[in-house]
């Protein structure tokens, strides 16, 4: 009994016990659902069911992964656009590309900026549209010209094609006839002529440095056709009682004098001048001496003709103009002494230079100017063609104009002074210039008689006499 009783009692533990077991694996249970729900869905409020609180967070993941599929279905379609953007984008860039090259290749221009809207042709300047008018303007002159074989054509000539240009040069002293002569150079299609660059010297001959440095250089750029560092030529040429200086060479003038800032403009000028096969100077302030420093710089393509005149044609020419009021213009001391120094340096010149440098007499130009054309123009290298011989008829036949008029009777205005100058004043001036006329062949004048008679000559033998034989020719 006693032994039942025990084994009663031990039943009834365990049978507790499991109890307590399942209670706390119930426990376990509802506190793991809670944990799980929590995940899902903290914010729910504790009284809704746990079945609802499940659902619920399964629809909003279903809901959260649409979302996110759209999402994708978004990205997807935008990259397909952005693919899309890139080959349009690729394919206008090509289309620019073609088109810009076909451009350049009609236009003859260069695009830098592709980033810019369709390029356009710049326009022409109004400076460069006067130099492609002058250029075409000689190119039409020099169509019929004789070009000899040293010159082979045009562009061989041009400085801006990088040919060799010509330059001849006149030098002679005041009323000596340069005029004249630079005239008939100046007849030559393709010509560039500088009247008088050494003007802002003044009423002065230059026979020395430092003047001599400031000429030779003044003519050696005006001959390179730079002028960029000629302030002092450019500005005594644009005084308004100078411009005639300017005015002498008519295709400068002529295409600059509507815009006349521009026939001062060094930049314009340098690019005019380099236009032109032929360039031309007469110059009468320089002594003969100083074109040995021409001859020795072999860019300038210098030859120089020595233009004399009878001392007593030269002070009578000279007498009615109140410019020549300078001791170097209005004495003939003065003026004897320089043509003996020319006589001298002629002699050394002509004897180490024979191909560059040429001495003749004004006198003998205006007796024969046809053929002493011909001679002069064949030193020069020149043709003397028809254009040349037209304007030697028109100007050595009659005379019409002024005092500086080049339409005269050729023949008859070297000895005009015979007729207006005094028994008195060609007395004074042979007494300065006996030596001078001696060595240029001059005749004296023994008296009043012979000054008067008509018969008189006052020419001998040239001492630099031209080719007789080429003359007659």
């Amino acid at each position: 009994m006693l032994l039942s009783t025990r084994r009663g009692c031990g039943f009834n533990s365990v049978k507790l016990s499991l109890r307590v077991i399942i209670v706390l694996c119930i426990l376990l249970i509802y506190v793991s659902s809670r944990i799980l729900l929590s995940s899902f869905s903290s914010a729910l409020p504790d009284k809704i069911e746990p079945n609802f609180r499940i659902d619920n967070s399964y629809q909003k993941y279903n809901h959260q992964h649409d979302n996110a599929d759209d999402i994708i279905d978004n990205i997807i379609a935008n990259d397909r656009n952005i693919v899309d953007i890139l080959e349009y984008n690729e394919s206008m860039s090509t289309n620019y590309t073609a088109q810009i090259s076909q451009y350049q290749s009609e236009s003859g221009t260069t695009v830098t900026n592709t980033t810019t809207a369709a390029p356009t042709k710049k326009p022409p300047s109004m400076e460069d549209m006067i130099i492609d008018t002058q250029r075409q303007k000689i190119a039409a002159e020099m169509n019929d010209f004789n070009f000899t074989e040293e010159m082979i054509g045009l562009s061989s000539l041009t400085p801006e094609t990088n040919g060799r240009q010509i330059h001849n040069i006149i030098i002679s002293t005041w009323r000596s006839g340069s005029t004249f002569l630079g005239d008939i150079l100046n007849a030559i299609p393709g010509t560039f002529y500088h009247f008088e660059p050494l003007a802002h010297f003044l009423t002065a001959q230059i026979r020395g440095p430092p003047k001599s440095t400031d000429a030779i250089n003044t003519i050696s750029e005006l001959l390179k056709c730079n002028y960029t560092g000629l302030q002092q030529y450019l500005r005594h040429s644009k005084e308004s009682g100078n411009q005639f200086l300017r005015a002498h060479t008519v295709p400068l003038w002529n295409s600059c004098k509507p815009h006349e800032n521009l026939c001062w403009d060094p930049n314009f000028l340098n690019s005019f001048c380099r236009l032109f096969p032929i360039q031309t100077m007469k110059i009468v302030r320089l002594r003969a001496a100083f074109a040995e420093s021409l001859f020795k710089d072999p860019a300038l393509n210098v030859k120089v003709v020595l233009l004399i005149r009878d001392p007593r044609g030269t002070m009578a020419s000279r007498k009615p103009h109140s410019w020549c009021d300078r001791p170097d213009c209005n004495t003939s001391a003065e003026l004897c002494k320089d043509l003996v120094d020319d006589f001298k340096s002629a002699k050394i010149l002509i004897n180490k230079y024979p191909s560059q440098f040429k001495a003749i007499r004004y006198e003998d130009l205006s007796l024969n100017p046809f053929n002493m054309t011909k001679e002069i123009f064949n030193f020069y290298g020149m043709p003397f063609d028809q254009n040349i011989d037209n304007y030697l008829d028109l100007h050595t036949r009659t005379r019409d104009g002024g005092d500086y008029s080049t339409f005269r009777d050729s023949k008859t205005v070297p000895f005009l002074w015979t007729r207006s100058s005094t028994w008195a004043e060609v007395q004074r001036i042979q007494s300065y210039c006996a030596k001078a006329m001696s060595v240029w062949g001059y005749k004296l004048i023994d008296n009043k008689k012979e000054l008067n008679s008509t018969m008189f000559n006052p020419l001998l033998q040239n001492p630099f006499a031209y080719d007789a034989d080429f003359a007659a020719t």
